[in-house]
């Protein structure tokens, strides 16, 4: 019986200089017939990364999809749709995969129905070289920040009821979205304690750190009022269950509490 296949996406908008380093890490002459990659060049301006992908498309053992510019999301689903593997394996195109770790997590996943997806830590590198340890799922956190990155090995029917959402506020979030609807409706997100990958940290200047928190707002905002039912049960399971970190369920409440205030029309959401 042939091994499952995963597909490994890789979006890129104008980061042709990284690409190389991607896909090298990923090792398709050793692993030949497990993987396959699909690069998305979502619309990119700079003359050097359509040349690279132009050259990429030449070398036969990767597929490619030109696009006009659409966003993340939209490069992410296109490129699930075009899959033929049975699990998706996202990775920005900055940074480096290790392969080894995730062929052990579709071990995992092969032997429990149950489980959605699989997470891992990470070594970070470039501007910040140290460990990235992620920690276990808890819905309560989950819903108050994204701690786990996209790079993570999901069944390709998860998409199938929660493709990535391309009307987030904000860029760049959408794996949030993904993860919060995973543990929303009950399903098992497992974690992995070996760095899957490497990612590419790079100094996020005062222009970056202002842009990115109203960002963070604005999605969580969406997150919640989309979820909101789904939130309202776990509102309700925070008094009563035992699961999750107890800070993080007083967040949960406190933020809640502030949505349903909102769609109450008794104050405004502030971002």
């Amino acid at each position: 019986m042939p091994l499952p296949l995963i597909s490994i996406i890789i979006p890129c908008y104008n980061h042709g200089i990284y690409l190389d380093e991607a896909i090298a890490s990923i090792h398709l002459e050793k692993y030949a017939g497990r993987f396959e990659v699909i690069l998305v060049n979502d619309g990119s301006t700079d003359a050097f990364t359509n040349q690279k992908v132009q050259e990429i498309a030449l070398r036969g053992d990767i597929k490619v999809i030109n696009q006009k510019n659409q966003g993340l999301a939209k490069a992410r689903n296109n490129a699930i749709a075009a899959a033929a593997g049975d699990f998706i394996l996202p990775l920005d195109s900055d940074n480096h995969l290790v392969p080894e770790v995730f062929l052990e997590a579709l071990d995992v996943m092969l032997n429990d129905e149950d489980i959605w997806a699989v997470y891992t830590d990470a070594i970070r590198f470039g501007d910040r070289n140290d460990y990235w340890a992620v920690g276990a799922p808890d819905a309560y956190q989950l819903c108050h920040l994204n701690y786990i990155d996209a790079c993570a090995l999901i069944r390709k029917k998860v998409f199938d009821a929660f493709p990535y959402d391309p009307q987030m506020p904000g860029m760049g979030n959408e794996d949030w979205e993904l993860w919060v609807r995973i543990i929303l409706s009950g399903k098992q997100l497992h974690y992995l304690a070996k760095p899957g990958f490497e990612y590419r940290w790079v100094h996020a200047g005062s222009m970056s750190i202002n842009s990115t928190i109203p960002k963070y707002n604005l999605n969580k905002q969406y997150i919640f009022n989309k979820h909101f039912a789904a939130m309202s049960r776990l509102y309700l399971a925070s008094f009563f269950g035992a699961k999750g970190d107890m800070s993080y369920k007083k967040r949960f409440r406190h933020y809640y509490h502030t949505v349903l205030l909102a769609k109450l029309g008794i104050r405004k959401m502030k971002v």
